[in-house]
Parts: C-alpha cells; sequence; structure tokens
C-alpha cells in the first residue's frame, strides 16, 4: 500500500509544459547535481528520517535528456535509452556510513508515463559505499543538508528596524564584493537590481550546453522590518534546442540563506563565541581560528583543540556553519553556552557569554 501511494504521488507531481517536455513541481523537487548527461532530484515531501543513525529514506529523480544514454539495460530494451526519460528510485541513505541502497525503481517517459517498475528484493538491498566527489555522495548531502535546514534557516529572513532600501543598497554592496573576478574565473556574473530588488545572472558554457544560473533577491517592507526572500535556479540550453528549467538547485538556495543570514548579522548586530572550524577525519570539528579578545580566546582554548558538544548537543559531522549558528548558537541571542572541548587531549567543559558584535558605523551609515 505505501508503495501504491507513493506512485499516485509521483504521478501527480510530474507533469506540467514548464519543464522540457514534463516537470517536476519545483516547490518539490530539488536538484541535487547538474551534469551534460543527467540531471539528478530528491522529493522533499518523501524524506523520511531515522535521527538515531541519521539514514533517510527519500525518492530520487534521474532526468536523461535526449543527448546520450543511461545505460540501463530496460530502458535499451524498450528502445528509450536515448531518449528524454526518468528514474525514479527508492533510495535510503547512511550518513554515517556514506551508503547507499536502492529499494525501488521506477521508468517514465518524458510524458510521465510509467513504462516499468521493480522492487528490488530484500536479500540483495545490500548497502553500496558512496565515493568522495560523486554524483552519488552529492545526491545524499543535498538531501542531508535539506533536512537539517528546512527547519532551521528559511525564508523570509527579517532585518529589524530598518527600511526596504537601505537594506537592498547594502545587500548590493556585499554581493558586489564577493563575486569573482571575471579575469580570475573566465566567467562573468551579471549584477544588476531594480525596484523589484536583486538578480545576479552567470552563463557557463561546457560541451555545447548553455548552464544559466539566475539568482534572484526580493525586498518588502514590513511595519518598521524588510523582509528579505530569494530564488536561486538554473537553466540548461541544449546544442539540439532542448530547454530544461528553471531548475532550483539544492545547494545554492542554502548558500543564498547563508549570505542573507550574514546581511542581517551585519545590519542588526549578533553575538558570537569568536572561532571556526573544519571537520577533521573522524567527524569532529578541530578549531582552526579564534579572535583574539572574544570568548575561545579569554577562556584559553587553542587552535588545534575539538569541540566535541555545545549545550549537550554532540557537533560531530555538523559540517555547516550555519546550522550550529542557527540550531545550537543563536547569532542573536546573548545566553550563556557549555562547550565541550577537548583541549591538551582531555575533553574539558567550558561556560561562557557571548560577545556582542555592534553594526559598524558604514552599516549604520547604509541604515539611516
Amino acid at each position: 500500500m505505501k508503495k501504491i501511494v507513493f506512485f499516485i504521488m509521483l504521478i501527480m507531481t510530474i507533469c506540467s509544459s514548464t519543464f522540457a517536455n514534463c516537470n517536476l513541481d519545483t516547490n518539490r523537487w530539488r536538484a541535487s547535481s547538474l551534469s551534460s548527461n543527467n540531471i539528478s532530484f530528491f522529493d522533499t515531501e518523501t524524506i523520511a528520517v531515522n535521527k538515531e543513525n541519521f539514514s533517510f529514506e527519500v525518492w530520487e529523480a534521474w532526468y536523461f535528456p535526449a543527448v546520450s544514454s543511461c545505460g540501463l539495460d530496460f530502458c535499451n530494451k524498450k528502445g528509450i535509452q536515448t531518449s528524454e526519460h526518468y528514474h525514479f528510485y527508492l533510495r535510503e541513505y547512511n550518513y554515517k556510513d556514506r551508503t547507499d541502497t536502492a529499494k525501488s525503481i521506477l521508468i517514465r517517459d518524458n510524458k510521465g508515463n510509467l513504462l516499468g517498475s521493480y522492487d528490488y528484493p530484500v536479500n540483495s538491498q545490500k548497502p553500496y559505499k558512496l565515493l568522495p566527489d560523486t554524483v552519488g555522495e552529492s545526491a545524499m548531502l543535498a538531501a542531508k543538508n535539506y533536512i537539517e535546514n528546512q527547519s532551521d534557516i528559511k525564508f523570509p529572513v527579517v532585518i529589524n528596524n530598518t527600511k526596504k532600501e537601505a537594506v537592498q543598497r547594502y545587500f548590493y554592496q556585499f554581493l558586489k564584493g564577493l563575486l569573482i573576478s571575471p579575469k580570475s574565473s573566465g566567467l562573468a556574473p551579471i549584477l544588476s537590481e531594480d525596484e523589484d530588488g536583486i538578480s545576479i545572472k552567470l552563463i557557463n558554457k561546457a560541451e555545447g550546453i548553455s548552464n544559466e544560473q539566475s539568482i534572484n533577491i526580493f525586498f518588502n517592507q514590513d511595519g518598521k522590518d524588510v523582509l528579505i526572500n530569494g530564488e536561486a535556479t538554473y537553466t540548461l540550453r541544449y546544442p539540439n534546442g532542448m530547454i530544461v528549467g528553471p531548475i532550483r538547485k539544492a545547494d545554492d538556495e542554502n548558500n543564498l540563506l547563508l549570505y542573507t543570514y550574514e546581511v542581517k548579522m551585519d545590519l542588526n548586530g549578533h553575538y558570537t563565541f569568536g572561532f571556526n572550524f573544519r571537520e577533521n577525519s573522524e567527524g569532529y570539528l578541530t578549531i582552526t581560528d579564534i579572535t583574539p579578545g572574544r570568548p575561545f580566546s579569554k577562556n584559553g582554548i587553542k587552535v588545534g583543540d575539538v569541540l566535541i558538544s555545545i549545550n549537550g548537543t554532540p557537533v560531530k559531522d555538523y559540517t555547516d556553519y550555519a546550522l550550529i549558528l542557527k540550531r545550537i548558537l543563536d547569532p542573536f541571542s546573548s545566553n550563556a553556552a557549555s562547550f565541550i572541548i577537548k583541549h591538551n587531549g582531555e575533553n574539558k567543559q567550558y561556560t561562557m557569554k557571548p560577545k556582542y558584535i555592534p553594526p559598524k558605523e558604514k552599516q549604520k551609515e547604509i541604515m539611516e
């Protein structure tokens, strides 16, 4: 019965006219990787999480444009191996073990018609080790980051006590400073603004395919506050004239949220403990930078110490600093926090209050 419900959900969400000849509802499906041969997506509404070991089931779609072979024998027998079509997989990912287990597969043509389905026998559902920097790992990480971020950092982001024009002006200058120089990258991002907001467009061409990235940021006055919303999409144009998009890509939307959050911290001020980190080989967080005069520095914590937990929450595998800021350390709260840190080979507890960082003078001028 569960599989039947899933099949019905997939039928309801894939057909319309805006995504090539068939549409994956962009309110549900997020792209995890893009290539000249295929595009992979995950369905945000079918994710089921086991929080004990951070494994999760999710329906995943692999879209194959009519430019290359998908390599699946079933599709070859159906004569659609080099035609525009989809593979839908029900997968279980285990982040801790970095494994992927395929459970079911559906094959659909570009109109959404079901061509075949297969449930893998339980005794053949064996975990497959995901290699670093592969499409499979990208798919797992995109879904994992979505799960972690969806209830923590989301649009709209509220900038308190200011005017729409001032926030837009500051955000524009902030983005201008982030964009890579065309001389160093070979790419020329186009940054523009009008009364509706800010947009960034970047066109990258490879193997005859034009990959057009579009980022749009919108600002609305809400009483004394400003609400910021944003979207990040891709459109692919193939040499045969096929156009695929707009596609919402999970990691780009996350990055846009992080930039927006940084702007809020700049304009409204924030609290900090004055440290940064990187994930080590065991999944824990090694402290890589400590700001002089701030709480970590004043408590004798050193670069190379290992962060174990914050306020009783283990931070192993927390590779995204924004997750720690929003989920555990609210940068807009003056509350003290408790850290377990491995210092000189021993786990020690440190309790401290954060330091408030007010908006800089330049930012104050822009806000006035």
